[in-house]
């Protein structure tokens, strides 16, 4: 059976009830999960250790442990890699306990034992992590293990935990947390305060079972470094949405069942999509076959938004591409086009100055892109909002609402919500694309206090609006509808003018292609890996572009140039039916 496109993430609660579920049905205990934890974390611990030294480097690997079972997790990780790979690690491991045996959970306490026995060298009290010439010489490089806090964090933190996260922060040349970097909160990303000491800053994050919350959201998206999981014996069934063991659980569960669901994007089905419904293509097709999109944009200045967006439609396989402007930008924007794109003037997909012709729109077109390069101007402001109403109400294919027009919409408008709710079961994709400021303006919200806490105001979005919303940053992407799909590849490269227009015009030509025959969704998942299809490709376009122009020179245009490359990487030998 093939896996589901996505993982779910959770909270403290959650997981709680995954666990006890495992415990429950599958016997797996807690002891049994911290030592499944200790013999994976090992493996790959010791992996990441070879990856980034030299065989005869000289290295000390600290392990540091707070009171609870992330601790316990730290000392079986650190027993088993001694136990394991000790011919590496015997003269240069070192636990360090931050508090009396007595105040430890039964787990740690039994771990700590398990692992004097076998030998792994265990200092107590912080003042010899503070002044251990181990921790301290130039001389060595230091692997710190963080096994601290974990996903139980209790602000504020006591100095005690203030001066282990400094020092570790300031000595480690290469920090890898156990589950969550210590100081970020498991729930929401939150640290304490804006310290740079506020918490454990890891290279790495191994999440034990499933993904947290807290690595995706506030400063815990940039603390966590590089996130691998670990399977730690769990059955992957706990931690899939939409199966038996859920509608079981919900039975007992003072949670509400419709509630919503989190979720990571799992690449390898997002890759098994793409390869089944985009790849594989007719070759006695015609370009009829593969839909016309539509993108209305490109006002005066700023043609290039259309430009990028209608090109990256092109490369990812649409048939036609046409792009509708006003009349004083259509010289603007017909001198630097592509030849194989077409320009139109918005009053001819007009009835009159006002009036979309929906016949027309309905006939040619299998999909639509408004916002790319739109403009801003007062003289057309009235023009735009109202093309946006009638696309809304009467397009019968997929709408991608992007830049410019979504600052037509109010989130605290009582007209632009009823009309946003208007059509969510017109059984076509209807998407919103804001990057992080236009989702600060839609909604009303200042953009610093709305990053600080973008899980719960982008909650209470979804809680109100019917379409799917897309929020795009260079490191994390945000689908909303009924559920809330992950999408994390942090890339420099993509904080940039024109990404995202490149991104909305793979969206739209993805959608021109799949809904050409007008069969709109009955089933919200399809559209979620429609939407997800194209901001893998995106991402991808642009991973391959970074490593060939380096992050820094990585252009929109380069992005859109390795596209081909994107397909012929997933692409298998049967290409073509």
């Amino acid at each position: 059976m093939p896996m589901p496109i996505q993982m779910r993430v959770v909270d403290a609660q959650l997981m709680r009830e995954i666990e006890k579920r495992a415990s429950d049905n599958y016997g797996l205990t807690e002891s049994l999960i911290i030592e499944n934890v200790g013999f994976e974390g090992s493996l790959l611990i010791d992996k990441i250790i070879k990856k980034h030294f030299k065989i005869n480097q000289n290295i000390t690997v600290a392990f540091v442990v707070g009171k609870g079972n992330n601790g316990a997790d730290g000392m079986s990780i650190a027993r088993h890699l001694l136990n394991n790979h000790g011919d590496n690690y015997r003269n240069n491991l070192f636990v360090y306990t931050l508090y009396p045996l007595e105040e430890c959970s039964s787990e740690l306490q039994r771990t700590l034992k398990m692992a004097a026995s076998y030998g792994v060298k265990i200092r107590d009290e912080l003042s010899h992590l503070k002044s251990n010439s181990n921790i301290e010489t130039k001389e060595t490089k230091i692997v710190v293990i963080d096994a601290i806090l974990g996903t139980g964090v209790r602000h504020p933190l006591p100095p005690l935990l203030e001066n282990a996260f400094k020092i570790i922060n300031n000595c480690s040349d290469l920090t890898i947390s156990v589950d969550i970097p210590s100081g970020v909160h498991g729930d929401s990303g939150k640290v304490v305060s804006d310290s740079v000491n506020a918490a454990v800053r890891a290279n790495y994050t191994l999440a034990i079972g499933t993904y947290k919350v807290g690595h995706f959201f506030s400063q815990g998206l940039k603390y966590k470094g590089k996130l691998l999981r670990l399977r730690a014996g769990f059955a992957d069934e706990l931690f899939y949405v939409n199966k038996e063991s859920d509608k079981d659980s919900n039975k007992d569960s003072n949670k509400d069942s419709e509630q919503l669901v989190i979720e990571k994007v799992a690449e390898q089905e997002i890759k098994k999509y793409i390869k089944q419904n985009l790849i594989l293509r007719n070759q006695y097709a015609h370009k009829n076959d593969y839909g016309h999109l539509l993108i209305i944009g490109g006002g005066r200045g700023l043609s290039g938004a259309a430009h990028l967006a209608a090109d990256a439609a092109s490369k990812v396989g649409t048939g036609l591409v046409t792009i509708a402007t006003y009349k004083e930008n259509f010289l603007e924007l017909n001198q630097h086009k592509s030849k194989n794109i077409m320009i139109r003037e918005i009053g001819s997909i007009c009835e009159n100055n006002l009036d979309l012709d929906h016949d027309e729109i309905n006939k040619k077109f299998s999909s639509v892109i408004i916002g790319p390069g739109l403009g801003s101007e007062l003289k057309n402001k009235q023009l735009n909002k109202k093309l946006l109403e009638e696309l809304i109400l009467n397009f019968q294919g997929p709408l991608i609402i992007d830049a410019d027009a979504i600052n037509l919409l109010s989130f605290n408008d009582q007209t632009d919500m009823k009309l946003i709710k208007s059509r969510f079961d017109r059984g076509w994709i209807t998407l919103m694309t804001p990057h992080l400021g236009e989702f600060a303006r839609f909604i009303g919200v200042d953009k610093g206090v709305m990053e600080n806490d973008l899980l719960a105001f982008f909650i209470n979005t979804l809680e109100r609006i019917n379409f799917f919303v897309l929020v795009k940053s260079s490191a994390l992407y945000l689908l909303g509808n009924k559920n809330i799909s992950i999408y994390h590849s942090a890339n420099s490269g993509l904080a940039k003018a024109g990404t995202g227009d490149v991104l909305v015009g793979i969206l739209g030509g993805i959608c021109a292609q799949k809904f050409n025959f007008r069969e709109g969704l009955s089933d919200p998942s399809s559209s979620v890996k429609i939407i997800l299809s194209g901001v893998y490709i995106h991402s991808l376009a642009a991973k391959f572009a970074a490593r060939t122009f380096s992050e820094n020179s990585l252009s929109p245009l380069d992005i859109i140039n390795n596209l081909s490359n994107v397909f012929l990487k997933l692409s298998d030998a049967r290409q073509c039916i």
